[in-house]
């Protein structure tokens, strides 16, 4: 999997959010023949987290969610449903574990601008931080095996902590 995939589950897994849009998220691509209100999704910039030697395997990313509807409120509930949801997330879904995910920014907009009144749509930007880690089976597997280590130290070589 990854980030955009697991971000893409973590929106539509909120109920709120669902109900307003059922399936309709998309990262980088606005269907024009999907009904609306709907969400697009973009990556802004994603720069990389360093130490002194090298990737730390902490993620960040810039994101910018819009929120498009046939009318403005409609645009600002969806908006406001996203935000309520995400903000402050933390936890797993699938390979990524998101360790914090904040807005930053709002701005709304009637898009395209200028154009007649039946072919202009809503819309309500967010602007999201996304600080993050993916992992690889790989790396769970490993993570499994120092765990059932771990667990077999406390409870089989240290039995009292079980009360024995």
């Amino acid at each position: 999997m990854s980030f955009e995939v697991d971000f893409r589950t973590l929106l539509l897994a909120a109920a709120p959010v669902s109900a307003l849009i059922g399936d309709r998220a998309n990262w980088g691509e606005l269907p024009a023949a999907r009904p609306r209100p709907l969400v697009c999704m973009w990556n802004i910039t994603r720069p990389g987290d360093y130490t002194m030697d090298g990737p730390s395997g902490l993620n960040h990313a810039f994101l910018q969610v819009d929120c498009w509807a046939d009318s403005y409120l409609a645009a600002l509930d969806v908006a406001n449903a996203i935000e309520a949801a995400l903000s402050g997330y933390k936890g797993f879904v699938d390979f990524t574990e998101f360790q914090g995910v904040f807005f930053t920014g709002r701005a709304d907009s009637k898009e395209p601008a200028g154009g007649a009144p039946a072919q202009r749509y809503n819309r309500s930007r967010l602007d999201v931080e996304v600080w993050y880690s993916e992992f690889d089976l790989p790396d769970l597997v490993e993570l499994q095996a120092v765990a059932d280590a771990f667990h077999q130290i406390v409870h089989y070589d240290l039995p009292w902590i079980e009360g024995d």
